[in-house]
């Protein structure tokens, strides 16, 4: 990870699921800006300590997430168009790369993480923890500047190990469903 420690990675992801001035609060004592013109509840834009732009997308939260994106992320219909958050990703990925004048690390947990790797301009680069994987990535590859982190039982991650690239599979609890938490991003 070149913009931003290790050890912040979990409070980025962290960050993105909390309100907007409390994800401002939880970074800003590492040294991180924050761009409330281009952050809501769903994305939001930290500047790290070197002036580079991370956009943070969200896992699901809502109903919406729950009964739209993450069935069209696990189907083939999630590669047949975008969907309003893919839609997003890829927007505010542009322009942040035409703010900035870079391309934006994009960070996310679940959902947030397929967000993230749709998200991704060309040169972006990609962390992912647990990301949710449907059988569109089945035997697919991700790019060399991505990075995936996933827990053993993890359950929305699981089609993601068949997946070519940087994945590394990290311990988690007894439980898929404990699997998922944040708490088990240990790098």
């Amino acid at each position: 990870m070149s913009d931003f420690n290790k050890s912040d990675f979990q409070d980025i992801l962290r960050a993105s699921y909390l309100p907007q001035k409390k994800a401002q609060d939880l970074l800003a004592s590492r040294g991180y800006g924050y761009d409330k013109s281009l952050s809501n509840m769903e994305q939001k834009v930290f500047v790290s300590p070197s002036g580079k732009p991370i956009i943070a997308e969200r896992g699901s939260v809502r109903l919406s997430d729950f009964l739209y994106e993450d069935p069209r992320l696990i189907t083939y219909a999630g590669s047949l168009f975008d969907t309003r958050r893919v839609a997003n990703a890829k927007q505010l990925s542009k322009t942040v790369e035409d703010k900035y004048g870079v391309a934006p690390t994009l960070v996310g947990h679940s959902l947030g993480g397929y967000l993230s790797e749709k998200g991704a301009r060309p040169s972006s680069e990609v962390y992912t923890y647990n990301k949710g994987a449907g059988l569109p990535s089945i035997f697919s590859s991700t790019p060399k500047n991505q990075y995936d982190y996933r827990t053993s039982l993890d359950i929305p991650s699981a089609l993601s190990q068949f997946q070519s690239g940087n994945r590394t599979t990290l311990p988690g609890s007894w439980s898929p469903l404990a699997s998922h938490d944040l708490k088990y991003l240990k790098i």
